[in-house]
């Protein structure tokens, strides 16, 4: 009986455990995709989506240059983060930490453009990822 009672409440742990682990990990906002020229584009994500701690982006399909980006909190500040990098396929930014305790995003901004390749080939996608 303790045993059963034992193993019970280790298995009980483990669940736990297991489901913050997956609580914590970085959930896809959303992609755009880029053009030739600078431009800038808007996630709006409203704050429904949940309060994050880091965001990154990562590009697919061509050599993107992200100038800067600006995120706006649900309490209706303003945060500006520059980038300045030319991000490679299957790269991505650095991780961005929020700042502050309410990081609720309301609207992400992003200034960026496509490297133009040789090769030609598909316009390259930019996507916004949030670390819970």
């Amino acid at each position: 009986m303790i045993k059963r009672i034992a193993l019970m409440t280790f298995l009980a742990f483990l669940f736990s455990v297991g489901a913050t682990t997956v609580s914590a990990q970085w959930k896809d906002l959303g992609s755009k995709s880029v053009k030739q020229g600078v431009e800038q584009d808007t996630w709006h994500l409203n704050s429904f989506k949940g309060q994050y701690r880091k965001v990154k982006f990562t590009v697919n399909h061509g050599k993107v240059k992200i100038h800067r980006l600006e995120i706006k909190y649900r309490s209706g500040e303003t945060e500006r983060v520059s980038i300045n990098k030319v991000i490679n396929p299957g790269g991505s930014t650095r991780v961005i930490d929020l700042r502050g305790n309410d990081r609720y995003l309301d609207v992400v901004d992003i200034w960026y453009e496509a490297v133009k390749s040789p090769k030609g080939g598909d316009s390259p996608t930019v996507t916004l990822w949030g670390f819970k």
